[in-house]
């Protein structure tokens, strides 16, 4: 898996170096209500009256427009859209429904995409030609709130309604974790990944606690949690970097070795 990333306007974009004194407070609001498509073609935002809207990205001409609505008829606000290169397409995480939406942007999606074939091989006996922009609904316990969206878009973590941090596999389309053991208030908005030890682990910080969670990716299992001097706000994860570097509110910046999993001593 790749380096950290930082999220922003709904892009995946990887993480490069910031000077320390160029870093400033925490950001306090999310902004993920709009998105481009990694090729630059198309642009997904969250519209008026629950819906989406999805324009040619040079001549702002409208393409598509989607009601954000599920099978049984029930509607839904949009909590934050997000761009996937690796798959080709938006995610969309909803407020009222437990459902996470996958719209492919690819010029052929995969035969199957958004109907009910479970892997979407052109093998399985349902290659039919289908419209631009198909929906992958992925059904979840309850809506999900700030996430994190793997880099290689194999997974999903999110904190759902009930408080809980949960992992969504986007290969197998569920939920597959019902609660990481993640300290009081997580915020996966506030997250990052990098190898260690041939893992890939994920580094989560609390949103009141001066502690940062980090968990194996292959099975979920806490590593272990390391405290800080202040509340984590951001992490800067420079890919050739040996240390991931830690923001606070205040500005100050703490660096945690990736080796060892260990805070280094402040100068």
């Amino acid at each position: 898996m790749g380096p950290g990333i930082i999220l922003l306007l709904g892009l995946l974009l990887p993480v490069t170096a910031v000077p320390l004194e160029s870093i400033q407070t925490c950001p306090v609001a999310n902004t993920h209500q709009a998105a481009v498509s990694a090729d630059g073609r198309y642009r997904i935002s969250s519209g008026k009256l629950r819906s989406l809207q999805i324009v040619d990205a040079v001549s702002g001409k409208l393409i598509k427009q989607l009601a954000v609505i599920n099978r049984r008829g029930e509607t839904s606000r949009v909590s934050a859209v997000y761009t996937a290169p690796v798959l080709e397409s938006f995610l969309v995480t909803l407020m009222d429904l437990p459902e996470i939406w996958q719209i492919s942007y690819a010029d052929e999606p995969p035969p199957g995409f958004g109907g009910w074939v479970h892997d979407y091989r052109v093998d399985s006996g349902e290659n039919y030609r289908q419209g631009k922009f198909p929906v992958r609904r992925i059904r979840l316990d309850t809506p999900l709130q700030d996430v994190f969206v793997d880099p290689d878009g194999v997974f999903i973590v999110g904190v759902s309604s009930k408080g809980n941090s949960v992992v969504v596999d986007l290969d197998l389309g569920r939920q597959i974790v019902n609660r990481l053991e993640a300290a009081a208030r997580p915020h996966p908005g506030i997250a990052t990944t990098w190898e260690y030890q041939g893992d890939t682990v994920l580094a989560l910080a609390d949103f009141e606690a001066g502690i940062v969670s980090i968990f194996n990716t292959g099975n979920w299992k806490l590593i272990k949690h390391i405290e800080t001097s202040e509340v984590v706000c951001s992490f800067h994860a420079e890919a050739n970097s040996p240390v991931v570097r830690l923001q606070t509110p205040t500005g100050k910046v703490e660096a945690l070795d990736k080796s060892t999993l260990i805070l280094l001593p402040q100068p």
